[in-house]
């Protein structure tokens, strides 16, 4: 017997590939960009499981993201089993992972009846760089649960379309409200399980209906299944519906720094899909962020909408003779749809590598039936034809792992991949502004300025770079700089840095040192407005006090910020001289 034919061991040999990429992730650290928002600085995340945090998760969240409690208990049931140890929840998501490659492994098998088409296509989705990001990324847990109760829910309508019992639909619904509740993607689920009733379950011929409506008129259409087969369907179009509203109602993303319109929208949707066609085969330069283009020329879009209507076109025509075409291109296309269209929230991208965990599948599919299509129309010999699929399929797998064990390693702390991502991209000033408050963090002052100023360039209004940029100012002592950033920030995002005491604390103090005092009083006063414990607020003012005169005043403020911070030896300092000079004046 050949231990390599049974299709278990076939699915291990995509089980391993994924490993080999992804095991070493469960050593690196959080990305800066949203996962403190999911997990270090998210209390709801790092209390774990418990009754508040349950609730927050479906009722209060929103305040956040979009609605998906499922993916915020998963975070949760992880704080619980390992605190904020990053590697957990890092190998939460590989065993996530690991389990869609299984179920897809299964699925394909379902799909084709082909253990080598399910094997290739597998293996395609295990290791493809693309998906990186939805692995490597603890933030995009949501994309690993939401295709995990997917491809759940698909097993479940072909198990449902062969036994046709009713506790087998409720567990496909069950599953399919899971995904919909983990992210809120699979919206496009029931016109794709339309397709597969055209391939693989024939349930339903679209072009025989077509010839029949056009001979007959709409009555061929009563008396085919295709009503029937909408019917059944309106559950799980329910379930999208209400996903989709609940979604709309519940992002109230912060105003984006640039904002674009929906005629830039539907371009810049036209070229991605091209080249997220691209990496399915290319996959080189991956980045955290793709920025939307400033500027799209026409000939680009022209020329990608003319594609894209050709390649429509073709697939149609070659649906009859190659369903499963037809079924690979439009889960492609369909799986895009609520990603690339639908307008966005908060920081504009063009594209993201994460969007493809799911749409890819269908392409990976095409790829795996076609490829033997091809050959077994043109080469009659099995051997030499096993011969050739073997060596082209097994190329391209070893591109994909080469490439995958590449790039993985950018994921492996939050510099790294910053680094890499403005490496490959241009005017990216989302990642140029986070690093640019990285390398503060870092004491690289000059370094942080080069890269704010650089985000400014393409976003003169990002509230988060002029603050930034403001504070490299206040520590190096241009505070005339420093205030034309606070001057602008609070021109761009007033509400927001109205509620940072920390603002308001070094936009007074660069008034203070330009002589400024009246100003720099009140922005003092609105530090303490936001946090009445800021004691360095209290102790300039109590400067602003001494200046004027009001020595008793300066000695109340001076006692208030030692009393809110015992070891603030400056305060102390003040305060003792400020009581020496009182009890001088004392008769």
């Amino acid at each position: 017997m050949d231990l390599w034919t049974p299709p278990w061991v076939l699915c291990g040999v995509a089980l391993a590939g994924a490993l080999l990429v992804y095991a070493r992730t469960i050593g690196y650290d959080i990305i800066t960009l949203d996962d403190p928002l999911y997990l270090t600085q998210n209390p709801n995340v790092v209390g774990g499981l418990t009754w508040n945090n349950l609730r927050w998760a479906f009722t209060e969240a929103t305040t956040l993201v979009y609605w998906h409690p499922v993916t915020w208990v998963s975070l949760q049931a992880d704080a619980s089993l390992f605190g904020v140890w990053p590697g957990g929840f890092h190998a939460v998501n590989v065993l996530l992972h690991l389990l869609n490659v299984g179920l897809a492994f299964a699925l394909f098998l379902r799909l084709t009846g082909e253990k080598w088409c399910a094997a290739f296509a597998t293996f395609l989705f295990a290791v493809h760089p693309a998906h990186q990001e939805s692995v490597a990324w603890i933030t995009e847990r949501k994309d690993i649960l939401f295709m995990f109760w997917g491809l759940l829910a698909l097993h479940c309508y072909l198990w449902w379309s062969a036994a046709r019992r009713r506790w087998v639909m409720a567990l496909f619904l069950i599953c399919y409200a899971l995904s919909l509740m983990s992210k809120p993607t699979l919206v496009v689920l029931p016109p794709l399980l339309l397709l597969l009733d055209y391939w693989p379950l024939k349930r339903f011929d679209p072009y025989a209906l077509w010839d029949e409506v056009r001979g007959q008129g709409l009555g061929a259409v009563r008396r085919s299944p295709l009503p029937g087969l909408l019917l059944e369907k309106l559950p799980a179009l329910g379930l999208a519906a209400l996903i989709t509203v609940t979604t709309l109602v519940s992002v109230t993303g912060p105003d984006v720094v640039v904002a674009f319109g929906i005629s830039q929208r539907l371009g810049n949707a036209c070229v991605s899909y091209l080249v997220y066609f691209y990496k399915l085969f290319v996959p080189l330069d991956l980045a955290i962020v793709y920025p939307f283009p400033q500027h799209q020329p026409l000939w680009q879009v022209a020329g990608s909408l003319a594609l894209l209507l050709s390649a429509a076109v073709l697939v149609v025509r070659l649906g009859r003779r190659l369903p499963w075409l037809l079924v690979g291109a439009f889960w492609f296309v369909f799986g895009l749809a609520p990603t690339i269209i639908i307008p966005k929230y908060g920081l504009q991208v063009a594209l993201a590598d994460r969007f493809t965990y799911f749409p890819f599948l269908g392409a990976y599919l095409a790829l795996a039936v076609g490829g033997g299509e091809a050959l077994r129309a043109h080469i009659a010999d099995a051997r030499r034809r096993s011969l050739i699929l073997a060596a082209g399929g097994g190329a391209f797998c070893l591109w994909l792992l080469a490439l995958a064990l590449l790039s993985i390693g950018y994921w492996r702390d939050t510099a790294t991949l910053y680094r890499r991502t403005l490496e490959v991209t241009q005017l990216n000033y989302a990642i140029d502004s986070n690093y640019g408050d990285l390398l503060i963090g870092r004491g690289d002052l000059a370094g942080a300025e080069r890269h704010l100023l650089r985000a400014l360039e393409a976003a003169p209004q990002l509230g988060s770079a002029l603050m930034n940029l403001a504070g490299v100012y206040v520590t190096t002592g241009r505070f005339k700089l420093a205030v034309e950033m606070f001057d602008r920030a609070s021109a761009v995002d007033p509400k927001y840095l109205g509620n940072m005491a920390a603002f308001h604390y070094g936009y007074g103090l660069s008034l203070a040192q330009l002589g400024r005092y009246d100003e720099a009083e009140a922005q003092y006063r609105k530090a303490i407005e936001v946090n009445p414990a800021y004691a360095e607020a209290h102790n300039d003012l109590g400067y602003i006090a001494l200046l004027r005169g009001e020595t008793q005043k300066a000695g109340e403020l001076f006692a208030r910020a030692v009393e809110l911070k015992p070891d603030y030896l400056v305060a102390q300092q003040n305060l003792l001289r400020v009581r020496q000079v009182l009890a001088a004046k004392l008769p």
